[in-house]
């Protein structure tokens, strides 16, 4: 597979909102990538106005916010759709209270899972 650069398509980055996730994006925007930002509810400003800021720096690349939620399956379908990677680092610890209490129970990286496995067999298919 060829490797990836800025023209060959959006990224996608989950758990863009979060510390480690916005570094990335930050990063990637930097670099000249346009970065489809992954977060649960883009209309909290709290949670995506340093992303959105991120279009005013000046850079070569450019943030879309798209709304996908780990627990919600084939949320990330759409986000996905066309990227040429997908950089996950989206983890729900629990340290939001106004999303719900996390239920142990439910498999997080099941709807991921799917998206993913949809997502890089259209991207071979892509490439070739």
């Amino acid at each position: 597979m060829a490797p990836i650069n800025c023209k060959t398509g959006p990224v996608a980055v989950t758990g863009a909102a979060g510390y480690i996730g916005a570094h990335l994006v930050k990063n990637l925007v930097e670099h000249g990538y346009s970065v489809r930002a992954c977060v649960r509810d883009k209309s909290r400003q709290d949670k995506t106005a340093h992303l959105l800021a991120m279009n005013e720096a000046g850079s070569a690349g450019h943030v879309e916010l798209v709304e996908a939620d780990m627990l919600v399956e084939g949320s990330y379908d759409g986000p996905f759709a066309g990227c040429c990677a997908v950089f996950h680092v989206a983890a729900d610890i629990g340290t939001d209270s106004s999303y719900g209490a996390l239920d142990p129970s439910l498999s997080l990286s099941l709807s991921l899972s799917l998206s993913l496995s949809l997502s890089l067999v259209l991207c071979v298919f892509h490439l070739r």
